[in-house]
């Protein structure tokens, strides 16, 4: 393998194996390989085909970091802003010291990264009621919301709401869902 760095294969073969929600019973594993192939797609069709390099490099690589970390869930970080920023600077270390580099998006291209890391734990949930594991149905409800809160414009916005459209009419919902909030201790 001449020319090719031995850490830019190995990182994200050992990054993509990291179980994600292994604090919930699922039905269907999911890995971050799986997770950042599917967010990297949904980029791709939020922008109807015209996502930029960098916002389909940074779907690939946005979680290789939780190899490090593990796949911390999200209430956990949304629950206390110092440890989300602790979670954030750990995974930058990680990221320096490996000299494993992610593209840093912002503006609309950080927002369609959000909208598709978003949509797809939807679309997993959706996945799991309809096999049965209502345990998912809250986590459903919140990411939708979450998404109605995005700030997207323009095309990126009309895609994102025909895709959360879609997904709540398989699971039967017509109304806006209620935010489901967990107690906090």
């Amino acid at each position: 393998m001449s020319g090719v760095d031995r850490k830019a294969t190995i990182i994200p073969r050992v990054g993509f194996l990291v179980k994600r929600f292994h604090t919930l019973p699922t039905i269907v594993e999911e890995t971050v390989g799986h997770h950042s192939a599917n967010v990297a797609l949904i980029c791709d069709i939020l922008t109807d085909g015209e996502a930029s390099k960098e916002i389909i490099i940074a779907a690939l690589k946005h979680d290789i970091p939780e190899q490090w970390t593990g796949d911390i869930p999200a209430p956990a970080k949304w629950i206390d802003p110092n440890f989300n920023d602790m979670i954030k600077k750990v995974e930058k270390n990680w990221a320096t010291q490996t000299g494993y580099k992610i593209p840093e998006l912002v503006g609309d291209d950080l927002l369609v990264l959000k909208a598709a890391d978003m949509l797809d734990l939807c679309f997993k949930c959706v996945e799991e009621i309809t096999l049965g594991n209502v345990t998912f149905m809250p986590i459903f409800i919140n990411g939708i919301h979450y998404l109605s809160k995005l700030p997207l414009q323009g095309k990126v916005a009309g895609n994102v709401m025909d895709i959360c459209s879609g997904l709540k009419a398989t699971l039967g919902i017509k109304d806006e869902p209620t935010i489901i909030t967990t107690p906090t201790h």
